[in-house]
This record gives C-alpha cells, structure tokens and sequence, in this order.
C-alpha cells in the first residue's frame, strides 16, 4: 500500500475484506452496514497510509479499526438498526434442510 499500487491494494483488499466483514457482522444486523463499516475502514486507511508502516501488528490494528468503526456504527444509528434483518443476511448454515429428516 505504501507504494501508492493500486494491485498491491487490490491484494490487501482481497486478503482482508471477507474476514472483515464477519467481524463487523459481530457487531452491526445487517450486511450492507457491515460493507459501510469495512468500506470506512478501508478510506482511513488510504487517508493515513504513510504513517501504517510504524504500527507493529498491524492486523491486530485493522481489526481494531473494524470493531470501533462498527461500534460507532451502530452507535449513531441506533434508531435506523431496529432489529430488523434481511433475508440476504441470514447465513445459508443456519437454515434447516428441509430434504434431512434428522434435521427437521
């Protein structure tokens, strides 16, 4: 990244969003908040690149980033996040099959 490459970003971006958006689901209902709260990770990278090279474990950092990010998150729109979840959200393993008899 502090190359200013856009495929070096496009590798750290690959490596981190999927494990990064499963944190942030931890925190926030929905998964296009998730997506908000990684994608504002991600600028405050960018924003402050030159000065990442200075941090020692800089994934413990990142994910640090994401769970403050999603706290504030859900902080500021506690009113907008009223329980409500989208059938996209709901993770496949969590449905029954409904062909097992032994897990119906």
């Amino acid at each position: 990244m502090e190359r200013n490459d856009e495929r070096s970003f496009s590798i750290f971006f690959d490596h981190y969003h999927t494990r990064l958006i499963r944190l942030a689901m931890l925190f926030v209902p929905r998964f296009d908040q998730a997506e908000e709260v990684v994608a504002e990770v991600f600028l405050k990278l960018l924003r402050k690149k030159e000065s990442l090279t200075t941090i020692r474990n800089f994934e413990g950092y990142l994910f640090k980033m994401v769970k403050h990010e999603a706290l504030n998150y859900v902080k500021n729109n506690k009113k907008q996040n009223s329980g409500n979840v989208l059938f996209d959200d709901i993770q496949d393993n969590l449905l029954i099959d409904q062909n097992d008899p032994e897990k119906k």
